[in-house]
């Protein structure tokens, strides 16, 4: 299940995109970040800097974390 996709529809924000913004730092292959901010259209979330953690998965160039495969913009 994609959470993010899903929270902007559970929430009744205005637009469906997820956008958010986050840092982080990496150990070996494993990305532990931490919520800056994160809206969907009109509907602001507040994630209290709650901690999220992916993985790097060289393979495919992706990284996985909240139940999502990322890829890079472009890619």
């Amino acid at each position: 299940m994609d959470h993010l996709g899903t929270i902007c529809v559970t929430n009744d924000a205005a637009a469906d995109l997820f956008r958010g913004s986050a840092t982080g730092a990496v150990d070996g292959a494993v990305l532990t970040t931490t919520w800056l901010r994160a809206r969907c259209g009109n509907v602001s979330f507040d994630f209290g800097g709650g901690q999220f953690f992916m993985e790097y998965l060289p393979d495919s160039d992706q990284l996985f974390g909240m139940d999502v495969y990322w890829d890079r913009t472009g890619s």
